[in-house]
């Protein structure tokens, strides 16, 4: 489901019609969009009429946007996590990568196999602010898992821990 599906459902549009109309956006320029993934790539002028037609500032609409995108985004490592074997840290805007303090340990979002227990996954860091720094599938449940996954987002954007070269680290923590 793409950016502008879900803005019909959530804004309670029946159709894609029907946000033209309520836009002025034309039908081409609606069947474009919903070819898009990437909302960020949308022309500013159209940006700002499905803003208003919701009621919207466009500063609001783009708040909208990047919260649904996390959201999706949230989910869908979760679902990766619990089906492979992956290892995710997390960069901030400048490039650095987040540590925990003191061991320079990487915070990461996981799916590992171990002998004992085939499968596993979840979060592991400073951030997560549990006893042993870590909350997984072993013991915890997908939507404490998820909420750990949030939590890692706030602070930057998942990226393979194989790719990772000659990095900077950030030690911020979550704030709640």
């Amino acid at each position: 489901m793409n950016w502008l599906e879900k803005y019909k459902i959530d804004f309670e549009f029946k159709s894609y019609y029907e946000i033209s109309q309520a836009t002025g956006i034309s039908k081409s320029s609606i069947s474009s969009m919903k070819k898009a993934n990437d909302w960020k790539k949308t022309q500013y002028e159209n940006m700002t009429l499905l803003a208003k037609a919701v009621g919207l500032s466009l500063k609001e609409f783009d708040q909208y946007l990047r919260e649904k995108e996390n959201k999706m985004n949230t989910q869908e490592l979760l679902e990766t996590i619990k089906t492979k074997e992956v290892q995710f840290a997390i960069k901030n805007e400048k490039g650095q990568v987040l540590a925990n303090r003191g061991t320079d340990n990487l915070q990461s979002i996981f799916g590992l196999k171990d002998t004992k227990h085939n499968h596993f996954y979840g979060v592991y860091g400073d951030s997560i602010r549990t006893a042993d720094g870590q909350v997984d599938s072993r013991e915890k449940t997908d939507e404490e898992i998820l909420k750990s996954i949030e939590r890692l987002l706030a602070l930057g954007i998942p990226v393979d821990r194989n790719t990772l070269q000659d990095v900077e680290y950030f030690y911020e923590q979550y704030e709640a």
